[in-house]
């Protein structure tokens, strides 16, 4: 029993070693940077954020720091 907990354990902690990898979007056809979980990279096309009113915006609840949304009411992020 002892045995198959342990070896459970070694391919559960394989598996999340092999799942911590970068996830790259590019037109580019270049890898992820190792250091990001997530590189978007592109010469030719920008990144679109959510967008929504002012007041879509303040119902949000449980705002996080760092959150992004353009704001259509405003015409600002």
């Amino acid at each position: 029993m002892k045995l198959k907990i342990f070896l459970f354990l070694i391919i559960v902690g394989f598996l999340a070693k092999v799942n911590a990898q970068s996830v790259g979007i590019s037109d580019n056809g270049n890898p992820p940077f190792a250091g990001a979980i997530l590189d978007v990279q592109s010469n030719t096309k920008g990144l679109l954020f959510p967008r929504m009113s002012t007041a879509q915006r303040n119902a949000i609840v449980n705002v996080t720091t760092g959150l992004m949304v353009y704001d259509t009411t405003l015409n600002q992020v």
